[in-house]
């Protein structure tokens, strides 16, 4: 895999990183579960192959951003399959 391909999946890992915590900490606060984790997955998924399809097209933002999608939803499964903490 080249280097500059490397890069563009590192920045979509960054990218979607970025939105989904801002959407699992902010827009989705109300929801539990995996649930939530769906919502913020597939909010992810519109708002980064909108705005990548810009700069990049159609087929290279869905190449480059889903599979990164799909890497931050299961770590969200997980993290919503843990049972919580004590409560402070």
């Amino acid at each position: 895999m080249s280097p500059a391909a490397l890069g563009m999946l590192l920045g979509a890992f960054v990218i979607t990183g970025l939105i989904s915590r801002i959407l699992d900490k902010y827009a989705f606060k109300a929801q539990q579960g995996a649930k939530k984790a769906l919502l913020v997955a597939l909010a992810t998924a519109v708002i980064t192959v909108a705005l990548g399809t810009l700069g990049l097209g159609m087929w290279a933002a869905v190449r480059n951003y889903l599979p990164m999608i799909a890497v931050w939803f299961v770590m969200d499964l997980v993290r919503a399959r843990r049972p919580a903490g004590p409560a402070k």
